[in-house]
């Protein structure tokens, strides 16, 4: 279930298309002296808006709006500007009724979502990402980019060099396989003394590339492959 959850995550990352930016998992506002966090924050480059994105370990909840309609809100105060969209909201539970989200969500107008990331409903999530294109393409004029639409299990999924797998009931990020190998084979070309440098340049390009490599790659969990690289 929990690997359904991370797929929804990116099937709607995917969805929004090139320019989608992660900003940051249990991101920090303060709002009124107190600090919120919201589960996940991203932003999306060609839409000028931000995007967040609640996760309930729970079926839905009518008192649910108001906090998402909250962090949306929010965000709209303390972090867009003025040259930003409005932000978009989705609330992503482990089960929903269609009437509770209805009536939860009547009379406001704030752009959100609410869909369900039980493996047997990746049609509900493609309906919630339908209801909010509209919103996108025809009050903001933009166009989703529909040709980077994926639906894969979150193991065989890769994104900016990064995969994603659960440890401890939380989404987290690893460097992908590829990204790995692809690391090494750049190495094995920066150590190869057949390329006529001299042992202090060639330290030089290879601290060079390892630092920008691991900066890159800040969000991984990669204690282990650093250990064993």
């Amino acid at each position: 279930m929990e690997d359904a959850l991370e797929q929804n995550i990116t099937r709607f990352w995917l969805e929004l298309g090139s320019g989608f930016a992660f900003i940051g998992r249990q991101k920090e506002i303060i709002v009124a002296g107190k600090t919120r966090k919201i589960d996940m924050l991203f932003y999306h480059i060609k839409l000028r808006c931000y995007v967040v994105v609640e996760l309930k370990a729970i079926s839905f909840e009518p008192e649910f709006a108001g906090k998402h309609n909250f962090y949306v809100n929010a965000v709209n105060e303390l972090m867009k500007s003025e040259a930003d969209n409005p932000t978009i909201g989705l609330l992503i539970c482990k089960d929903k009724d269609q009437t509770e989200v209805q009536w939860a969500f009547q009379g406001i107008e704030t752009p959100m979502g609410v869909a369900t990331y039980d493996n047997i409903r990746l049609q509900e999530i493609e309906r919630t990402l339908k209801n909010i294109i509209p919103f996108i393409e025809g009050k903001l004029f933009l166009k989703v980019n529909r040709d980077k639409t994926s639906i894969a299990h979150i193991s065989k999924v890769k994104y900016l060099g990064y995969s994603f797998y659960r440890y401890k009931g939380k989404c987290r990020f690893r460097v992908h396989p590829k990204s790995i190998e692809k690391m090494k084979n750049k190495i094995r070309e920066l150590t190869n003394r057949s390329n006529g440098w001299g042992n202090e340049y060639r330290a030089l390009k290879l601290t060079q590339y390892i630092r920008g490599w691991v900066n890159y790659f800040g969000m991984a969990d990669m204690k282990s492959l650093l250990r064993t690289t």
